[in-house]
């Protein structure tokens, strides 16, 4: 019996030194695999960097084709004015943001009731008259147009160190 058992042991230890080889090489080959997952997961940022950079240099070089495009005149005043078309509508437009609202104001403010809003009472809080002024619509125009200048600066000043 201790014969059997002997050789059943001594069988067993000799597998011994291969499984352990089994086992650190399954260990080294899942280490390499995760190696190998974040070698592929830089390449991927690197890539995503790289279309980034192509996608902002294709950006600066059609800028600098349409301000290319845009010769001076020689007329000092034509060349000022030509700079100016945008920030003269956007004045404009809130001008007349402003008398509108100011007009709505002085209408819900008179006595007289309004033809649009019959049977509605018509509040002489001021409270209640801001409140249907500055409106929905009003705040999206208003997070609109904030968002197109102050985000537009942000996305020109993106490459340039801060």
């Amino acid at each position: 019996m201790i014969t059997l058992f002997g050789a059943l042991i001594g069988f067993l230890s000799s597998m011994f030194p291969h499984v352990m080889e089994l086992l650190k090489d399954r260990r080294d080959k899942t280490h390499e695999i995760e190696v190998l997952k974040i070698q592929m997961k830089g390449r991927r940022e690197e890539q995503s960097d790289r279309l980034e950079e192509v996608r902002v240099q294709a950006d600066a070089s059609e800028m600098q084709a349409l301000y290319a495009s845009v010769r001076p005149s020689g007329v000092w005043w034509v060349d000022a004015l030509s700079g100016t078309v945008r920030p003269v509508i956007t004045y404009g437009f809130f001008a007349a943001y402003v008398c509108v609202k100011f007009a709505q104001y002085h209408v819900m403010m008179s006595a007289a009731p309004l033809p649009w809003l019959e049977g509605a009472a018509v509040s002489q809080n001021w409270f209640d008259i801001i409140e249907r002024l500055w409106n929905a619509e009003d705040q999206a125009i208003f997070a609109s147009i904030i968002a197109f200048w102050f985000g537009s600066r942000q996305f020109s000043r993106r490459g340039e160190p801060r």
